[in-house]
């Protein structure tokens, strides 16, 4: 019986070894398919034709979006610190639109790092996260740029009504108080600069009282205002209110291009503004206003390119 067992035993073990294997095809069929995997690979890869244009496209564009962003960075910064008229002027759409342009940038830069990044993306199945993250970014941009281009608009459409004396505005009214307070700060901290200033737009003072006084409706100054604390306002009749005091002690501060003696003034200067400009001068009010326009119509613009551009590569 255990003779049989033993023989029994070395017949099953010949036979597993003589066994072929139930996953095995032929080479052909083998290789057939390796071909179409291959094949696949290389599509998922490298993309067909109008994947690889549509990617090349969208290289060219965020390249184009980096240059535009820092277009608008440096140009932030440069009516922020370097133009001398934009230094009296409320800081806030340029630091906006240097820090939209910024951001902007750096999300440009990291979709363009996820584009380059594509292939690896794709190879490890997270193809949809890489999209994801690409719309995600690119509607950020869109609306940080969407927002600074609306805010310089708005306020290139406040300078022009300011300039045309449209104190009716309340937005004017608001805007010209601002206005007149950071530039009494800035000319009683900094008198040789401002006088700098005066002289380098070739203009005198800021504006003749008579411009607000005739408008009827007077922009209001608080004089308690933390910023205008530390500033002596002049003795005078009580028709003078804070806003208008603070014009007076602005214009008092004179460049080259201001008079002391009304014989010398500009034939349109009215009677009580002296200092006043000299003959063929004007107030800087309006040169300071016309590049406020110019300034916030050109970032608007430059914003609008950028957002139109941004919507477009999504």
């Amino acid at each position: 019986m255990s003779i049989v067992n033993k023989s029994n035993g070395k017949i099953l073990a010949l036979a597993k070894t003589l066994e072929v294997p139930s996953n095995t095809e032929p080479s052909a069929l083998q290789q057939e398919r390796a071909a179409t995997r291959l094949r696949i690979d290389i599509d998922t890869v490298h993309g067909t034709l109008f994947s690889r244009f549509t990617k090349n496209f969208l290289y060219f564009w965020i390249v184009l979006l980096i240059i535009l962003g820092l277009v608008v960075l440096s140009s932030g910064v440069y009516l922020l610190h370097y133009q001398v008229s934009s230094r009296i002027l409320p800081s806030f759409t340029y630091k906006a639109a240097s820090y939209a342009g910024a951001i902007l940038v750096v999300l440009s830069v990291i979709g363009l790092y996820g584009l380059h990044q594509q292939r690896m993306c794709v190879t490890l199945g997270k193809r949809n996260y890489a999209l994801a993250s690409f719309v995600i970014l690119g509607i950020g941009g869109t609306v940080i740029v969407a927002l600074a281009g609306s805010i310089a608009i708005l306020l290139c459409e406040i300078a022009r009504d300011a300039k045309s004396s449209a104190f009716r505005f309340r937005s004017v009214r608001s805007f010209e108080v601002a206005l007149v307070r950071m530039l009494l700060i800035y000319a009683f901290k900094h008198p040789s600069n401002w006088n700098n200033a005066q002289d380098s737009m070739d203009c005198c003072g800021y504006a003749s009282l008579h411009l607000y006084i005739q408008s009827g409706s007077l922009p209001q100054l608080e004089s308690d205002s933390e910023s205008l604390t530390q500033y002596d306002f002049l003795n005078g009749s009580e028709y003078y209110g804070p806003f208008l005091q603070s014009v007076m002690l602005i214009n008092n501060v004179t460049g080259r291009a201001c008079a002391s003696q009304s014989a010398y003034c500009e034939s349109s200067v009215t009677f009580g503004d002296i200092p006043c400009p000299k003959s063929k001068r004007n107030w800087c009010r309006t040169t300071v206003l016309q590049g406020a326009k110019s300034n916030y119509n050109y970032i608007g613009f430059i914003a609008v390119i950028l957002g139109c551009a941004q919507v477009k590569v999504l």
